[in-house]
């Protein structure tokens, strides 16, 4: 990447103008997606729908075959509608792992974040756990061993 010296950016209306020595080039940024690293202070935060998003996980047969496990933090970009636009790997737990967190988190269902009462497009970060299950432990409680019940005596009649 080139470096610019004596460039006075201006940023007027989304259009974001750069003044070079002798010359002049606008440059349009979409209102409709911020710059991916740039923090935007909004009233009301996207939310999802963590139900629907979890059913949306596919774990991947391969990853399961070689017991890949971890967690994958997906950046998506929620529009002014809700709906995931573009989505992008933050931290990566294994390229299979990513690849079905990214397809869950674009298929997940979404409320737009809101800025002065209006909504806006807004980046958000949403880690997905892929942990295989370990047959010998309940579903309930996977930090403890089921327990071991006790035989039941009848009395004879």
């Amino acid at each position: 990447m080139k470096l610019l010296k004596n460039v006075l950016p201006i940023v007027l209306h989304g259009v974001c103008l750069l003044f070079l020595p002798g010359q002049l080039s606008a440059q349009t940024m979409t209102s409709a997606e911020p710059p991916q690293e740039e923090f935007i202070i909004v009233e009301k935060m996207p939310e999802v729908d963590l139900g629907h998003l979890s059913r949306m996980v596919i774990y991947p047969e391969e990853a399961k075959r070689y017991n890949i496990e971890g967690k994958s933090t997906i950046q998506v970009l929620i529009d002014t509608e809700g709906k995931p636009v573009r989505a992008v790997v933050l931290k990566s737990a294994h390229p299979l792992l990513d690849t079905a967190a990214i397809s869950a988190v674009m298929s997940g269902i979404y409320t737009p974040a809101y800025q002065s009462g209006k909504p806006i497009a807004v980046w958000m970060a949403i880690p997905v756990n892929f942990k295989l299950r370990d047959e010998s432990r309940s579903i309930f409680n996977t930090n403890e061993p089921e327990p071991k019940k006790e035989p039941v005596h009848r009395k004879p009649e």
